[in-house]
């Protein structure tokens, strides 16, 4: 329940599936200077405040409540101001350390998630995307859903259908479909011609393409699968 109070810092404590964790040392001495960088001037401190302690509230009383990991969104302008507000009454020595204190842990923070990510292997869903890009013909039509939609749009280099429709208005969300969504939206929805899928494997868009089409599966791994999606058969 206390958790968002360490997102206060620039060294957050993130997921370590987005950033490597930054030592607890690191994020105690960033607080710490973010108090000293307010502490001259409580204006815009209730803006910063009262989100943080709302979300604590419920959260001790069982009830969940959203509060962004990028906390940005929430808090972050008026944090700014604060300290901007705050830090114009320290003695110009004090100012620059603090702020130049500040910065710099923010810098080693985003150094070291950088490296982090550069180290990283590809993730499942550019390694589809790029499958794609190599496998399928430049005129080739590709469909994508859920998360690989995204990747697919950004890395195949092709022209991407969303399935479902939806995904397209908010490609970095996931539009959720339930199973008879997915099967009505497999008969209605995908191109008649053929064309290659990219999905999650164990989500229903992929189940109903396989069940509505012929389909020959290149890659499958637990996270995604990508295939070739047959021509859909006319009646004469």
């Amino acid at each position: 329940h206390l958790a968002a109070l360490a997102n206060l810092s620039f060294a957050g404590r993130y997921p370590a599936s987005l950033f490597p964790p930054m030592p607890a040392l690191l994020v105690a001495v960033a607080l710490v200077l973010l108090v000293v960088a307010v502490s001259r001037s409580a204006r815009f401190s209730a803006a910063v405040l009262l989100p943080i302690a709302l979300a604590i509230a419920f959260g001790l009383a069982g009830r969940a409540v959203y509060f962004p990991m990028r906390f940005e969104s929430v808090v972050a302008v008026p944090l700014a101001l604060w300290g901007g507000h705050a830090l114009g009454r320290w003695t110009p020595a004090v100012r620059g350390a603090v702020a130049a204190a500040l910065m710099g842990i923010g810098v080693a923070s985003i150094l070291v998630g950088v490296i982090d990510h550069l180290r990283r292997p590809l993730d499942p869903y550019r390694e589809a995307a790029l499958l794609v890009r190599r496998a399928a013909p430049p005129d080739a039509t590709v469909v994508a859903s859920g998360y690989c939609y995204l990747e697919t749009l950004m890395n195949a280099r092709r022209r991407v259908v969303p399935f479902a429709p939806g995904q397209g208005r908010h490609p970095g969300w996931r539009e959720h479909v339930t199973a008879e969504e997915a099967m009505h939206l497999a008969e209605s929805n995908l191109p008649p011609g053929e064309f290659f899928f990219v999905g999650e494997a164990m989500a229903p868009e992929w189940h109903a393409v396989r069940r509505r089409r012929p389909t020959q599966v290149l890659i499958a791994n637990p996270h995604v699968v990508v295939a070739r999606v047959r021509a859909k058969a006319t009646l004469h």
